[in-house]
This record gives C-alpha cells, structure tokens and sequence, in this order.
C-alpha cells in the first residue's frame, strides 16, 4: 500500500516553467528557463526572486552556471528581475513591482548619462540617485 501511494505521489509531481530574465542595465541581460516541482515551486513570486538573488549572487553558495559563465557583477541594488514578464526592481531590502516600460526607460537614461563611460554601473547609480531625489522631492 505504502509503494502504491508513493508511486502516486510521484507521478502527480508536475514541473512548472518559469520564464526569468536578469537585467543589468545597459550591461548585460540574462534569459533562462526554471522548471520547478509543483510540490517544491511556488507561485510567489517573492520567494522566486530570492533564489534569482542567491543564483546571480557570489558567495551565496547557490550561484547558477550562467551567472558564473557570464563574468559579471552579483546582482544588486538598481537591477531588475522579470519572472513571466512581471518585472521587479532589486531594492536595498526586498523588491518593488515595475513595468518594462519602466526598465527601459532607465536603461536608456544610463545610456545617455555622462558617467557612461566609467561603466554602466556608475551611471546607473547617479541615474537612480537622481530618480528617488525627485521622487522624494514630489512628495
């Protein structure tokens, strides 16, 4: 009976697809393919985006071959993580919904930025610096 049961068990184990990318703005973006359990996924995005984070992370233990393979930065703060086309910007704790409109939108304001050309990571900090100034500024 027991055998009966875990057979059953593992054969109603389903696989779901999830389709990630990670942006560095005007540096490099990442395209993969998770399939998770069903029985282990999640459909919280959430805690999707914390094993994005680990994955993409140096010293987290849990880096993925493409992160390795890619020679870049640890993910950080000011970059953004889309899972089934719902994007998510990297927060200094946690992450905050946005639009691809959005991702575009500063990536073309790094593009643009003076401090370009020392690297888009410098840019893309001022661009971001100047963005929540004037949002806090509106408040």
């Amino acid at each position: 009976m027991v055998a009966g049961l875990v057979f059953f068990l593992h054969s109603k184990i389903m696989k779901h697809r999830y389709y990630i990318k990670v942006r560095y703005p005007a540096e490099r973006t990442f395209s993969l393919v998770w399939e998770l359990d069903s029985m282990v996924s999640t459909t919280s995005h959430s805690a999707l985006l914390e094993r994005v984070f680990a994955a993409f992370n140096y010293g987290s233990g849990q880096e993925c071959d493409v992160f390795l393979g890619g020679k870049v930065r640890s993910l950080s703060v000011n970059d953004f993580v889309a899972i089934d086309n719902c994007w998510y910007k990297c927060e200094s704790m946690g992450w905050s919904p946005t639009s691809e409109a959005e991702v575009n939108r500063i990536e073309g304001m790094v593009l643009d930025h003076p401090d370009f050309i020392h690297g888009a990571w410098f840019a893309l900090n001022d661009v971001m610096r100047l963005e929540n100034k004037s949002l806090t500024s509106a408040i």
